[in-house]
């Protein structure tokens, strides 16, 4: 238990204190309820440390899947033959089996139970999911021509067109932060 002065305690149970702390006179501190303190133990120093690595796995796969699609269904020697040149079936295969294995984890790792889908509910995940691997495959499709740092430029691009979209749909209102963000995002890479 962390004892502050004679007003305030704080057991291990409490996540945030809310006090205000201000310095007298005579150098003592006198608080007030008012401001936030965040009190930070060994588990969310443990789970911010399992975030980072989970994001630089995450990473590193992304740019291992996209190096390893570039090296098959690019041509690489001087025959101008791919070693599997179907890029959208490639995408349907590791998509596929990417499905497949978040399944079998389902089976695995304890998770809560989902709540039951309806049909419209289906029909729009699945949608989703049909547009998104359409997008995959066109952006596996376009290794075939361009380097990965061209794809990679054109798909910062993608931000831009999102937002121009919604803007047209009227999904959005565009800001002066807005505008600057994008610019970043798209100039940047």
């Amino acid at each position: 238990m962390l004892q502050l002065g004679k007003m305030v305690s704080v057991t291990p149970e409490a996540r945030t204190l809310k006090l205000t702390c201000e310095v007298q006179d005579e150098g003592r501190l006198e608080a007030t309820t008012g401001g936030s303190l965040t009190l930070c133990d060994s588990r969310s120093t443990l789970h911010g440390i399992q975030l980072s690595a989970l994001v630089v796995v995450w990473w590193v796969a992304a740019i291992g899947v996209t190096s390893t699609i570039r090296m098959t269904v690019h041509p690489t020697d001087g025959s101008g033959q791919a070693l599997y040149p179907y890029s959208f079936a490639l995408t349907s295969l590791t998509n596929s089996f990417c499905g497949i294995l978040a399944w079998a984890s389902t089976l695995v790792l304890p998770s809560h139970p989902s709540p039951k889908m309806r049909r419209d509910e289906m029909l729009k995940l699945a949608l989703i999911g049909l547009m998104q691997g359409v997008e995959i495959g066109c952006s596996n499709k376009v290794l075939e021509y361009l380097s990965m740092s061209h794809r990679t430029m054109l798909n910062s691009m993608s931000v831009l067109g999102m937002m121009s979209t919604a803007l047209c749909w009227k999904l959005e209102r565009l800001g002066t932060l807005r505008v600057v963000a994008v610019l970043f995002l798209t100039l940047g890479g």
